[in-house]
């Protein structure tokens, strides 16, 4: 492009601009230095900055701007926070609280819409049998199976996908139990309490055919589709004015997931999906189940107060030392056999040790994702202030090895 002049990155906190194969870049940093090169003008946008984001633009590196109201003087929805452990009415089978259920019922019969978001796809998150113990798990990755609809399970990481049966595959009993509850649930739920209602649901799992997402979008925009569930696809960049109720199901996944940003991702989720309400003529509510509700990310999320949330934050991974106290070098090693792997990392490790460095190595230990497409994985988590000298002693580590691949993630993401 000639004569760039201007780069908006719009929500620029989201982790979809940080690619996840190789090569491994983060297209927000790709634009600031063309921005650079090109001495043009980038515009960073988010309701939900970053923590490293807005720690720079405090400190002096970026300009920052604020708008303190909606852009049409709409007021934000008002969140009600239902601690599911005194809603007598939740259970396996409806993971739906009694009090939303009503409110549902309210917005549907006064010709609003409602917005489901859970970000679980599927039907029941695993499987297991009652009588002998035997959870289903994928043969290649250390991940339990997910139910979908059409008696399949399927792995959402490597898509290994089997009939499910009506019997345990190990004792033969007919005891087998659905847990948790994917947004294919939900709807199904929704359904059978609402039948007069035209019911949808907007993940990838039922966008996958040519134009089903702009159909989907489209019927809702039209309000052919009352009530729609779906995962964090329905979260940002959404329009819909007849909105006024927002349920927000089991985060309490997400904070307890193992990652230093699982608290931050958290509280963007709440915030921008609680964003699609009350955009237009109808004030907005926003109703999030949970059984953490002193958990800051959702104390401080439900008074859209992002200040102090991040003067947590901050404070937290400064004690921990984690960005942006630091720069993050993920070094990945996967392979077939666990021992060869296991002994890679161990002498990588103490390769990386004898170096003269300030650096902090983490490892190597196994991922949270031990096993992923048949191979075993370990990890080293490298933490320094110069990220430049220890990548160029990572190069002068020489691996060759054809049976253990080394995956170098710097700045990573999530230490999945």
């Amino acid at each position: 492009m000639r004569d760039l002049g201007l780069i908006i990155v719009d929500e620029e906190s989201d982790p979809s601009y940080k690619s996840n194969s190789t090569p491994r870049y983060n297209a927000r940093q790709v634009a600031f230095i063309r921005a650079q090169k090109e001495k043009a003008l980038m515009l960073m946008g988010t309701a939900t900055p970053s923590i490293e984001t807005f720690y720079f633009a405090k400190k002096g590196n970026f300009h920052l701007f604020e708008l303190k109201s909606r852009y049409n003087k709409k007021p934000l929805p008002e969140f009600n926070v239902i601690d599911l452990s005194m809603d007598e009415g939740f259970s396996k089978k409806v993971p739906i609280s009694e009090t939303l259920i009503r409110q549902i019922n309210q917005a549907l019969s006064q010709k609003q819409q409602v917005i489901l978001f859970l970000n679980r796809r599927g039907f029941s998150h695993f499987v297991f049998c009652r009588n002998c113990g035997f959870f289903y798990t994928c043969p290649h990755c250390n991940v339990s199976l997910r139910y979908h609809k059409g008696d399949k399970l399927i792995c959402h990481w490597c898509g290994y996908t089997r009939k499910a049966g009506k019997t345990c595959e190990q004792c033969g009993q007919d005891y087998l139990v659905h847990g948790g509850a994917g947004t294919q649930k939900i709807e199904s739920v929704i359904a059978r309490v609402f039948p007069k209602y035209h019911i949808s649901r907007l993940d990838t799992d039922a966008v996958r055919k040519k134009g089903k997402l702009k159909e989907i979008i489209s019927q809702f925009e039209s309000g052919d589709i009352h009530l729609l569930t779906g995962t964090q696809m329905l979260s940002k960049g959404h329009n819909f004015p007849d909105v006024t109720l927002v349920g927000i199901l089991f985060i309490d996944e997400l904070l307890n997931f193992p990652d230093f940003r699982n608290t931050e991702n958290a509280f963007q989720l709440i915030v921008q999906v609680a964003g699609r309400a009350g955009r237009d003529k109808w004030p907005g509510q926003v109703y999030i189940q949970t059984f953490l509700p002193d958990h800051y990310a959702i104390k401080y999320a439900v008074n859209y107060d992002f200040l102090s949330f991040y003067k947590t934050e901050l404070g937290l991974r400064k004690d921990l030392n984690f960005p942006p106290f630091c720069r993050l070098i993920k070094l990945t090693l996967e392979g077939k056999h666990e021992e060869t792997v296991q002994n890679r990392a161990g002498e990588i490790y103490q390769k990386l040790k004898s170096f003269d460095t300030d650096a902090q190595l983490l490892g190597p230990i196994p991922s949270p994702l031990y096993r992923v497409k048949g191979k075993y994985r370990f990890q080293i988590l490298i933490k320094t202030t110069s990220p430049a000298s220890i990548k160029e002693r990572i190069r002068h580590l020489n691996f060759m090895d054809r049976d253990v691949h080394l995956i170098i993630d710097v700045d990573p993401y999530s230490l999945l």
